[in-house]
């Protein structure tokens, strides 16, 4: 396992805020006047706000790079920005997010830990940041995957469906959040490219792992900490999951019922 390069993560990071599109034919779009996901609005905000908000107000976010849209359709995010007075750096978008992700990271100094969200994680709160990047780089890993357990979403919204990776001690769901802390841990964008198409799949995104892995999991006979343990020893680097409890850290807006339920936590949120 890769540890030679990896060190605790002190102060602000740089991010990366995966803003590009899945086209016209986004059924999210459908029926807006919106060419950009990112810009849709919810709770009376695009949710490219939600998300530059929150790490404007973390203590553990540093420079903001937002790739995609396409630079000529990057001025309504461009004057959204300024709006809200946060200094953005834009990048062109590639051609897959993991693509993005990596073209982003070659413009980003390698000795320079970074934090990557999505621009569709409009409920982001800056505490989940500071908690995600203080906890994940807290060690000597050199990446770090937030997750939620399925449970605590299950239990505030029984009735929702989402995709989650079924260990024997336990269902988690993706944050959305994911620490590159040291060289190595920049592979992991790499790694990712490679089973981007089968993200909503978590058997065969488990393929990854090697010979015996599927089964293992299938069968959950992998734990989620012998699960990273596969995952590090196979690429020689060190990744290890932060747990976050607050349910709506997981939830992102990829189809039209995660929006209805998105405007109803803002909604709830706005009477508190």
């Amino acid at each position: 396992m890769h540890t030679e390069s990896a060190s605790p993560v002190d102060g602000p990071v740089h991010v990366i805020v995966l803003a590009g599109d899945r086209g016209e034919a986004d059924p999210l779009l459908a029926g807006t006047a919106v060419s950009s996901k990112v810009m849709l609005e919810v709770g009376g905000r695009p949710m490219l706000a939600g998300v530059l908000q929150a790490l404007a107000g973390s203590v553990r976010a540093g420079p903001i790079h937002v790739a995609g849209p396409q630079a000529h359709r990057q001025q309504p995010l461009k004057d959204l920005a300024a709006s809200l007075n946060v200094n953005v750096i834009w990048h062109e978008p590639g051609k897959s997010p993991a693509d993005s992700v990596v073209r982003v990271l070659e413009q980003i100094d390698e000795s320079c830990p970074v934090m990557l969200v999505t621009g569709d994680h409009a409920l982001l709160q800056s505490r989940w940041v500071d908690d995600f990047v203080t906890r994940a780089g807290a060690g000597e890993g050199d990446a770090a995957v937030a997750l939620v357990p399925w449970e605590r979403i299950r239990q505030r919204w029984p009735e929702s469906r989402r995709t989650r990776f079924r260990f024997s001690n336990g269902e988690y769901c993706g944050a959305n959040l994911f620490l590159f802390a040291s060289p190595a841990g920049r592979r992991m964008a790499g790694i990712w490219k490679r089973v981007e198409q089968d993200r909503k799949r978590p058997w065969r995104v488990v393929r990854l792992l090697g010979p015996g892995a599927v089964l293992a999991y299938l069968f959950k006979r992998m734990s989620l900490e012998s699960g990273f343990d596969r995952l590090s020893r196979r690429f020689s680097l060190s990744v290890r999951p932060v747990i976050l409890t607050d349910p709506e850290a997981a939830v992102d807006v990829d189809k039209p019922a995660d929006r209805e339920l998105v405007e109803r936590i803002l909604a709830e949120r706005a009477v508190r």
